[in-house]
């Protein structure tokens, strides 16, 4: 019980008051809505889903050690607070070139791929 399934949590607030700060300071915000520490349940997601957002989660996060299968999401914090986790997506890119290459192993940016309606 821990992040947004903490008895005291303020849903609306978790998430209302994020995106007004990111509306106040210029950024525009995402469909996508990952949960802190990838923790929920039913009910939280279901409430994240009254909000119009789509909740995302991960059974891949690298720095953790968890290997990416067929059909994975893969979570990488890209902000410098994971270096294990950028060095091992930047070799799982190189091992898997070939396949890449031959559209045989895809490699999506999500909010980018559906954007251009991909």
């Amino acid at each position: 019980m821990n992040f947004l399934l903490e008895a005291a949590t303020n849903l609306n607030d978790e998430v209302l008051l994020n995106e007004k700060a990111m509306l106040k300071n210029g950024l525009t915000m995402s469909i996508f809505f990952r949960f802190p520490g990838l923790v929920s349940d039913k009910s939280v997601f279901d409430r994240v889903l009254t909000f119009g957002l789509l909740p995302i989660g991960s059974d891949a996060w690298l720095a953790k050690n968890q290997q990416p299968k067929q059909g994975s999401l893969v979570l990488i914090h890209a902000n410098g607070n994971e270096p294990l986790g950028i060095t091992d997506f930047i070799k799982l890119i190189r091992q898997k070139s070939p396949a890449i290459e031959n559209k045989s192993w895809l490699l999506y940016d999500l909010p980018t791929s559906l954007a251009k309606g991909k």
